[in-house]
């Protein structure tokens, strides 16, 4: 009889291929095509599905909210999705971001704790106002990165 193996935690080479960064349409078909990437992704890593399904609600609401809510005076209104697994203070972190180009509507996030408490207040027949809050109660850490071309808003999780 042989004891069971213990598996260690993932290595960024285990987990390589659910990087990618692409380029949507600010339309409203671009959110499945997003989770859809996403899932294909995260099942080919191999990533643990419960953290699958916790980031692709975010990521779903991140780029539904680009979608819906920034402004963007080019005719080429697009939005830039990014995926990767990163090494943050030697350990890994799947991070997701929602690039665009809308700079004068940032959004202000609550904290988790708050979150949380604003998604039970919230009506259940609400169709809007969730985006930010489920983000925040999912996520283990988000925010937002001004740049010189737009904002991006980004979550992540410990792998």
């Amino acid at each position: 009889m042989h004891s069971p193996t213990r598996q260690g935690p993932p290595t960024l080479g285990s987990l390589g291929t659910i990087r990618f960064t692409q380029a949507y349409r600010k339309e409203p078909d671009s959110v499945p095509l997003v989770r859809h990437r996403f899932m294909e992704a995260a099942h080919e890593g191999k990533l643990d599905e419960d953290l699958a399904q916790r980031a692709e609600l975010c990521l779903s609401e991140l780029t539904g909210n680009a979608v819906n809510h920034a402004q963007d005076p080019r005719e080429r209104c697009q939005i830039l999705v990014e995926v990767t697994v990163r090494a943050i203070h030697r350990r890994l972190h799947l991070e997701i971001g929602v690039w665009d180009i809308d700079q004068a509507h940032v959004p202000d996030l609550p904290d988790q704790a708050q979150a949380i408490r604003d998604l039970f207040d919230l009506p259940e027949d609400s169709t809007s106002g969730r985006g930010l809050l489920l983000v925040a109660s999912t996520a283990e850490e988000f925010g937002i990165v001004l740049g010189p071309h737009g904002k991006r808003i980004w979550c992540r999780w410990p792998l």
